[in-house]
């Protein structure tokens, strides 16, 4: 899920530069400096999100539902991505690389822990 959020937003920000370039519809430069900024948000945030979605499926799993998984995903991405005043929660990178601490690596092991005994 991480190298996909990293080629769409790759795609993206190409088809950006590249008609910037043609058409010139952006106000400033996009020099080495801008683009090694936006590359490290985009790293840093794709591994966020994938530990969020991640406790999202958990919760799926653990409600046994489709719905709670959907559910779940909307109330954490409404919560991290509302902005009040310009600011939201995910403007501070700190916020969803902790999600996404609790998600990836939290419940990835409660997921994992009784896998041998069950799968068995």
């Amino acid at each position: 899920m991480v190298i996909t959020v990293i080629m769409a937003n790759t795609l993206i920000l190409s088809l950006l530069y590249g008609m910037d370039r043609q058409y010139g519809f952006i106000g400033f430069d996009f020099d080495s400096t801008f683009m090694l900024f936006v590359v490290s948000k985009v790293i840093i945030y794709a591994f966020a999100f994938t530990g969020i979605s991640t406790l999202c499926l958990y919760i799926g799993m653990i409600k046994k539902s489709q719905a709670a998984t959907i559910i779940s995903s909307i109330i954490l991405v409404s919560v991290v991505g509302s902005s009040s005043n310009g600011y939201s929660l995910s403007t501070y990178v700190i916020i969803p690389v902790i999600i996404a601490s609790i998600g990836g690596v939290f419940m990835t092991y409660l997921t994992f822990r009784k896998i041998e005994h069950i799968d068995v």
